[in-house]
């Protein structure tokens, strides 16, 4: 019985090498690939390793990063909020009516165009064109009110800018 054994071991011995080969290969890239993972999770804590090498200091080390962090948050809080401050005076509201302004140039070449920022402050532009000339008028804006009387088209202009829709909306 045990010379049977070895005869089928020795006929298929090919066999056995290349299957321990193949065990052996697919062991090695576990391991990588383990070793790769063991890396990434302690990866962060490399950086305690340059704060100190005795262990009883590390708790401390920690919470000094912790620390440095909070500051840096506190930061960037900070700085959000003075961003967000002055992001109310960015142009927010657009409305713009496209237009023929004289019979004898068409292709809606003048426009009035409103632009207005969170509280409603802003500009209403027009440009007239003509066929030898372009004309252009600005009226303030302040709190959603001009300074004085627009024209149709301003007011169009300025109605789609204030409009609920969405800021920054286009219309002709």
């Amino acid at each position: 019985m045990l010379q049977e054994v070895f005869r089928y071991l020795a006929a298929h011995s090919g066999q056995f090498l290349l299957a321990a080969l193949v065990l052996g290969l697919v062991a090695v890239v576990v391991s990588i690939v383990l070793l790769s993972k063991t890396r990434s999770t302690l990866g962060p804590l490399s950086r305690l390793r340059a704060e100190t090498d005795d262990p009883s200091q590390i708790l401390p080390a920690v919470l000094r990063l912790v620390e440095q962090n909070e500051s840096r948050i506190e930061e960037l809080a900070t700085n959000m909020a003075a961003h967000i401050e002055e992001s109310h005076f960015f142009v927010r509201y657009v409305g713009l009516v496209r237009y023929d302004a004289f019979e004898d140039i068409a292709g809606q070449q003048s426009y009035s165009m409103c632009l207005l920022d969170s509280h409603k402050n802003g500009v209403v532009m027009t440009y007239l064109t003509a066929k030898a000339s372009t004309r252009s008028y600005a009226v303030v804006i302040k709190g959603g009110e001009a300074h004085r009387k627009l024209s149709d088209e301003e007011g169009r202009a300025m109605e789609i800018a204030l409009s609920a829709e969405a800021p920054v909306t286009q219309a002709r």
